[in-house]
């Protein structure tokens, strides 16, 4: 999976955790190192906020890793783990093609400190 599909299943997640994602200021950025690349291979990172444009302030919403072999999506400073029927049939299809599960993410969720 790749950066773009890994937002679109984050956006699956914030969607269904009733964030206004249209709303003027709000952005999911892509965190990545000098290169160009994730912070953690086979993770891609977002940070969700919000940019006041009337205050000139960034307010952060949170900070999501997503599995590009899984789709298991965590909120990364809460270690909250997202699972919703919409969520695991995509899940599901991105496992499918990968041949991962999510027992094989266990060490990497304990890389940004989150475990079961």
């Amino acid at each position: 999976m790749a950066a773009k599909q890994a937002k679109e299943v984050l956006i699956v997640v914030l969607k269904h955790n009733k964030f206004n994602l249209r709303k003027s200021g709000v952005f999911i950025e892509n965190l990545v190192d000098d290169k160009g690349k994730p912070y953690r291979p086979g993770h891609f990172e977002f940070s969700l906020g919000y940019s006041d444009p009337n205050a000139g302030a960034i307010e952060y919403w949170g900070m999501y890793s997503v599995s590009a072999l899984t789709g298991d999506v965590w909120e990364t400073h809460t270690c909250e783990n997202f699972s919703f029927p919409e969520l695991q049939r995509v899940q599901r299809e991105i496992m499918t093609i990968t041949k991962k599960t999510f027992d094989s993410e266990r060490v990497a969720r304990r890389g940004f400190g989150c475990t079961d």
